[in-house]
């Protein structure tokens, strides 16, 4: 007997929002959008719901009636909106899927976990490159002890094109961007950095007023010895440029940027290929709805989250010991049992 749809509130129609909101509509099966909430709106947003009038799209004062409506709800707002919606959400008694960082302090990871426990809610951070095949392929290879010990990994991130300006103001390239390598490297090893280093540069004027960079490199070192290291930036002028290699004992593991058809010609002249996907909304499109198909399978009772609450602090904890080492120049040792970082001296 099929089961009726999830109703879900979409709380956010901008950068990311506007890509749920298109595959909340690929999956009438699973969901039905009730409403979308947003006082500005993406034009890609505007223009998918233009397609769709008994969607209705209302201003964030009715945000409390939108929620109301719904069984589950969508949050992708500016980072510094999640905590107080999340508690929201949960004190009205629905589940939440949230884009990441799904708050901004190891203090609020307990508060909205803590609450969705209490209450029975699902809660998922959407941690979306743990969804691409090939990460999901990687990680089996990993638990089947297949690569013999790991060694290293190394993970490349290329923005294109680079947020606007307003975007970037919200966060910063490390709570932004960054957390994606680093919650793979600490899902890949299952295991916890405990030295931090980093270093990086606002080479865009903007960007740099702004106080933050459009380029860095994370070192991360792990209690066994493996070592992570995260290239980042915020220009790629040839196309979205995200790849990541696990280097084992026995064999290697990648996860390549490929071009968006697939064409390489290689001749005596060299090599030639298509561009790489434009954007990250390409490159992780089957990641985007595969984190939907699991969120509904959380709702459903079928799974657990794959993002548990551990890893979320954990990796809250590791973007504030980059920041700092950021700011101060200097590597940083973090304690887990304290939850604490210090600089190496």
């Amino acid at each position: 007997m099929s089961r009726q749809p999830v109703k879900v509130c979409l709380v956010g129609a901008g950068r990311v929002g506007s890509i749920h909101l298109a595959n909340f509509l690929e999956l009438p099966h699973l969901f039905r959008l009730t409403s979308v909430v947003d006082d500005f709106p993406s034009s890609t947003a505007l223009d998918i719901l233009s397609g769709h009038p008994t969607i209705p799209l209302r201003p964030q004062r009715e945000f409390n009636e939108s929620v109301a409506e719904a069984d589950a709800v969508a949050i992708a707002t500016p980072t510094n909106l999640h905590e107080e919606q999340i508690m929201q959400c949960f004190k009205a008694n629905k589940h939440v899927f949230s884009e990441k960082p799904i708050v901004q302090t190891v203090d609020a990871v307990h508060s909205v976990y803590d609450l969705a426990a209490e209450k029975g809610l699902v809660l998922l951070c959407g941690m979306t490159r743990r969804f691409e095949t090939p990460a999901v392929k990687i990680k089996e290879e990993l638990e089947a002890g297949n690569i013999g010990r790991i060694l290293k990994l190394t993970f490349t991130s290329h923005d294109n094109p680079c947020p606007p300006i307003e975007f970037l103001r919200n966060s910063n390239i490390y709570n932004d961007f960054a957390i994606h390598d680093v919650d793979m490297a600490l899902w890949l090893t299952s295991e916890k950095p405990n030295l931090v280093y980093c270093v990086g540069h606002g080479f865009n004027p903007q960007i740099a007023e702004i106080g933050d960079d459009d380029s860095g490199s994370v070192l991360l070192k792990f209690p066994s010895g493996v070592i992570a290291t995260v290239d980042i930036s915020r220009v790629s002028k040839f196309g979205f440029d995200a790849s990541f290699v696990v280097q084992g004992e026995e064999k290697s593991l990648y996860s390549q940027s490929v071009s968006y058809d697939g064409y390489l010609e290689a001749s005596s002249k060299g090599l030639t290929m298509s561009c790489l996907p434009y954007s990250f909304s390409e490159k992780y499109e089957r990641g985007f709805k595969a984190e939907l198909n699991h969120f509904s399978d959380c709702l459903t009772g079928k799974m657990e989250p794959i993002v548990k609450k551990e890893e979320v602090l954990a990796v809250t904890l590791v973007l504030d010991a980059i920041n700092n080492s950021r700011k101060t120049g200097q590597p940083v040792t973090i304690d887990y049992e304290t939850f604490t970082f210090n600089r190496k001296v």
